[in-house]
């Protein structure tokens, strides 16, 4: 039995180098397994990176687009407004003026067909017709029909009632007031005295 024994013995180290030979080439491919799983993983972040410096550039130029269109539409707006603030300015200077030259009652009030006759002598501010001021400041568009301006049914007109009619629906801002006084002021004086 020791020969058994001594066999035995002798017969394993001859095993063991034989078992130990897959064992390392198992480790080595896992190490490799384990080396390429790493190398991927820093690839796959250094694109996830990438991607989202792209993304964080295509979202950025989309806002600047964003902004610059926002703005140009902007200036636009204001370009109309400030348009139609002086169409309305121009056009209620105009009426203003046409109702200013006829003599008024002691209310201020003035003949409604001797406004209508005046508002027919001409039609022109500064190269522009009135009817194209008003549509542009978005007044009323039937200013020359008279038949319902006189509220109180005496044949006379006020201020007032006529402004309320030339402007309709659309409300005049004080400052537009404001602008028409300075404007008809500085009109009245053409520095011949």
């Amino acid at each position: 039995m020791q020969e058994t024994k001594q066999e035995t013995q002798e017969a394993k180290p001859e095993v063991q180098p034989v078992a130990e030979e897959p064992k390392q080439e198992v480790q080595h491919g896992a190490e490799e397994l384990k080396q390429e799983v790493q190398q991927g993983a820093e690839e796959l972040k250094e694109e996830a990176q990438q991607v989202v410096e792209e993304l964080k550039q295509e979202v950025q130029e989309a806002v600047e687009e964003l902004k610059e269109a926002a703005q140009d539409a902007a200036e636009e707006l204001q370009k109309e407004v400030v348009a139609d603030v002086a169409a309305g300015a121009k056009a209620l200077s105009w009426f203003k003026e046409r109702f200013e030259a006829i003599v008024a009652d002691e209310a201020g009030a003035v003949g409604k067909e001797q406004l209508a006759t005046k508002l027919r002598e001409t039609d022109q501010v500064d190269g522009q017709s009135i009817g194209e001021l008003v549509d542009l400041a978005g007044f009323n568009s039937t200013w020359a029909a008279f038949e319902q301006l006189d509220t109180s049914k005496d044949g006379f007109i006020s201020w007032e009632e006529f402004k309320a009619h030339v402007c309709g629906e659309k409300e005049v801002d004080e400052e537009v007031d404001v602008l028409l006084e300075t404007t008809m002021v500085t009109q009245r004086c053409w520095g011949c005295c």
